[in-house]
């Protein structure tokens, strides 16, 4: 399952939905007559390509036909948002060919055939794996490209984690627990996020979007289909923690439960906490382990007792809630200012610092 949308994502939607219930509302009253509502219709942004005078072909994005008559990054957003979905295919192949077809000009197409290229193109390259994996563009092939990325990007524990999702899958419990082990070793849990909210902004603006537009696809495009493999795995390590301490197997269990809590912490502390759902789905993995373990009982490897290790995460996860409930109020004022700097302000926080940040700053410039 694919889980592309972030948290910022959802407001997004809500608003523009917002968005257009107005214009319907203000077109059904301002439509001369015989104008319908499809004459009215925005259409999508399109881009074609043009001979220079090398004869090398270049993008010429065209202006969009019926831009929207409210001047808010909001409702140019809106107008934007729903071009990216029709984009040409021969823009994306322009865009491919304009950079030398170098893998990263393919990632950031985000289209299925094109990606497809890819991996026949650059079949060792961490990122296009990654692609391939997130996108389950293999499924027959899975376990071949989950052992690619783990080769090409040994330092990189998302390799071991996606690898032992896999394991567990198929019900193989030993080889996915030694998978977590192996992770347990590496710092560093890189999900590519940055680079691909760049590439991606990077194409967008190729077919014709704007700063403010390409920015707000590329944070809702952003490739999140790991974080439910993650989830598999606490569930997975919660199980057989249960199994184990019945069978008065403590210290064994004890090493399992580290191993799991290790995972959440990468996710919600981590690299991977440039978003609020990666932090959430962090957070949701360390409280699945430790709702199985008795906190009457000492655990080795804990750096606290169960009880005030549940409250801390307790603590985190509604410090998070406060955010995300929040969001409206947050970002609605920046997205329907005349000035769409605000917007783009926030954006380049998000890609530079993460989502949790980005919102902070956001709150601070409404004196919260």
């Amino acid at each position: 399952m694919k889980q592309r949308i972030l948290l910022t994502g959802i407001v997004l939607i809500v608003a523009l939905v917002a968005v257009n219930r107005m214009r319907t509302a203000r077109d059904a009253v301002s439509t001369p007559r015989g104008q319908g509502p499809e004459s009215d219709s925005v259409p999508a942004t399109t881009a074609v390509s043009t001979e220079d005078t090398a004869g090398q072909r270049s993008p010429a994005p065209a202006p969009p036909a019926n831009p929207p008559r409210d001047s808010s990054p909001l409702a140019a957003i809106a107008f934007e948002l729903a071009s990216r979905t029709q984009i040409p295919m021969q823009v994306k192949r322009d865009y491919v060919q304009l950079h030398h077809e170098s893998f990263d000009s393919y990632l950031a197409t985000r289209d299925p055939d094109l990606l497809k290229e890819a991996a026949a193109k650059y079949p060792n390259e961490p990122q296009v794996q990654f692609a391939v994996l997130s996108n389950n563009l293999f499924p027959e092939e899975r376990r071949k490209w989950i052992d690619a990325l783990k080769t090409s990007d040994p330092d990189n524990s998302i390799g071991n984690y996606l690898s032992a999702a896999e394991f567990l899958k198929n019900g193989k419990k030993e080889e996915a627990f030694e998978e977590l082990r192996q992770a347990m070793s590496k710092d560093r849990f890189d999900d590519y996020l940055q680079e691909g909210f760049q590439n991606r902004q990077e194409f967008l603006r190729h077919a014709g979007l704007s700063d403010l537009g390409s920015r707000s696809a590329s944070v809702q495009d952003l490739e999140l289909g790991h974080l439910p493999e993650m989830k598999r795995i606490a569930t997975g390590v919660a199980g057989e923690y249960e199994r184990l301490e019945n069978g008065q197997r403590h210290a064994e269990a004890d090493d399992l439960a580290t191993l799991g809590l290790r995972l959440g912490q990468q996710m919600s502390l981590g690299d991977a906490s440039r978003t609020l759902m990666g932090q959430l789905v962090g957070i949701a993995v360390e409280k699945k382990v430790l709702s199985v373990m008795d906190p009457a009982r000492q655990h080795a490897g804990l750096p606290l007792p169960v009880e005030q290790m549940r409250a801390e995460l307790e603590r985190q996860h509604n410090e998070l809630k406060g955010l995300v409930s929040g969001l409206h109020d947050t970002l609605v004022p920046l997205m329907v200012d005349p000035d769409p700097q605000r917007f783009l302000q926030y954006l380049e926080r998000f890609n530079l610092f993460g989502e949790e940040e980005a919102l902070r700053w956001a709150r601070r410039q409404r004196g919260e």
